[in-house]
Parts: C-alpha cells; sequence; structure tokens
C-alpha cells in the first residue's frame, strides 16, 4: 500500500532587512577610509574580526559593541556587519575599526548603510572665462536653488565640461532634481539624465578579494531616470574568467606547429 504524499511548504524567504550581509541593513556600518585598502593587505573576515573585537575590548567599549562579519567595498573600504547593535552604536569606532583592519589608515569616516538616489547632470562646465577652474562647492552652489536638499558631486574631471553624479538621501528630492530637466550652471544649461551604474574595472591581481555578492555587476537604466546607489558587487565567477581569458591569449600567441 503505497503512503500518502504531503507536499512540503516552500520555504519562506527572509526578508531583505532581515538579512546583515545586504544593503540598507541597520546594523551595517560604511567606513571611508584613507587611504583606500590596497587589495593584497585586506584581512580575511575572521582575522578582521577578531582584530576589531579585540581592539574594542582594549577601548573599554561596551560589551554589546561587537563587530560579527567584515567585507570590503570596490575602492577598498570596510563594511563593518555588527548585528548584535545597530551601525549608529558602531559609528564612534569607525576609526578604531579602520585601523584594526589596516594601521596605516589616517583617516576614517562611517555613516550607516542607507539608501541613496543618483541622478546624473550633463554638461556641466568646469571652467570659468578666465580659465579658472570650478569648484564642486561652486556648482553646488549654483544648483542649491533647485533642490531642497544639498546635493554632493561626486568629483569635476580635468576638462571643459563633464556629466557629475549627484546623490541624495530622499527619492522626492532626487526625483525633482531629474524633473528639472534643465539647469542653469553660471549661465550655461545643463541637462539632467538617467544615471546608469556601471562595472568598474577590476585588476585582475585583487580577484581573490572579498566583496558583497548581493548586487548585480550591471544594472540597466531605471525607467524612472532615478538609480539606488548599492555601492559594492561581485562579478561572477571572475577567477575563472580571468583565466580562462589568460589561456587563450597564451593559445593565440603560440606559434602554429611545424608541418
Amino acid at each position: 500500500m503505497l503512503k500518502t504524499t504531503f507536499p512540503l511548504p516552500l520555504p519562506q524567504r527572509m526578508e531583505a532587512f532581515r538579512i546583515p550581509t545586504c544593503r540598507n541593513h541597520p546594523g551595517r556600518l560604511n567606513i571611508q577610509v584613507s587611504p583606500p585598502i590596497p587589495a593584497d593587505k585586506r584581512l580575511t573576515a575572521n582575522d578582521a574580526v577578531t582584530s576589531i573585537n579585540r581592539s574594542l575590548r582594549e577601548a573599554h567599549a561596551p560589551n554589546n559593541i561587537t563587530v560579527m562579519s567584515v567585507l570590503y567595498s570596490m575602492a577598498g573600504n570596510p563594511i563593518a556587519i555588527a548585528p548584535p547593535c545597530s551601525a549608529n552604536d558602531l559609528q564612534p569606532y569607525a576609526t578604531l575599526i579602520a585601523k584594526a583592519i589596516f594601521p596605516p589608515v589616517e583617516k576614517a569616516q562611517g555613516r550607516p548603510d542607507s539608501q541613496y538616489f543618483r541622478v546624473k547632470l550633463d554638461h556641466v562646465p568646469l571652467r570659468r572665462g578666465d580659465g579658472t577652474q570650478i569648484t564642486p562647492t561652486e556648482v553646488e552652489d549654483e544648483i542649491a536653488m533647485n533642490v531642497t536638499e544639498f546635493p554632493t558631486a561626486d568629483k569635476i574631471p580635468q576638462s571643459n565640461s563633464a556629466s557629475l553624479v549627484f546623490t541624495f538621501m530622499h527619492e522626492p528630492e532626487a526625483r525633482r532634481f531629474f524633473d528639472a530637466h534643465t539647469i542653469f550652471v553660471l549661465g550655461e544649461p545643463c541637462k539632467t539624465s538617467r544615471y546608469e551604474e556601471r562595472a568598474p574595472k577590476r585588476d585582475p591581481k585583487s580577484a581573490s578579494t572579498q566583496y558583497n555578492n548581493n548586487q548585480a555587476p550591471h544594472q540597466p537604466a531605471p525607467e524612472n531616470g532615478i538609480e539606488i546607489d548599492d555601492q559594492v558587487w561581485t562579478p561572477p565567477h571572475a577567477e575563472r574568467k580571468r583565466k580562462l581569458s589568460e589561456n587563450a591569449e597564451v593559445r593565440r600567441q603560440r606559434p602554429p606547429p611545424d608541418t
């Protein structure tokens, strides 16, 4: 006689904010360090956690201030994960954490992992009529009247004009900036456009570095032109692809066999 079988229930998907390794978790602290930590100098997750917690105990931090894991961004900035406490509790110890991982760090600034929104502004003039360069602060002052939240430009390259990426903490402010379409900077009309996250170039030698793998290598531009800022990602099978590419290059360079 056959036994009656019952279908197994599908596992419930855990909400993203409950998983500390996912973006925007309240226990994630992003630490921007100067100078960045080189790929070959980054401690493994276990060694980094041990070193950080030892430094926290030596600094007489409360017992609940404990780091459970460490990730690295593509720029070499550490991300401390501390589910027992919040990133706000961990923020005063950002410099201590950074120096525990990499002692040569001179400056460190921590901020809780939050959701950010980016909009691109094209054709921004970078020099005045007399040839002097326009600073990012001056660009921000010029467009401050168009938004209620003060934006921050990533950088201004050395050229006559450029596309700048502006970061906002709230989507309505980013949408208002995007919907302006034309913004005048020092009398020059600049157009807002969709920001598209692109995969930065990686050094093949740093393929073994730890990264957070909850972000795809490439995200298409959203329909509303506003891109959510996900800072770190892992290209899948990067090491294997690199080796295959190197082997193919070696085969192409081999001389043809003698006939």
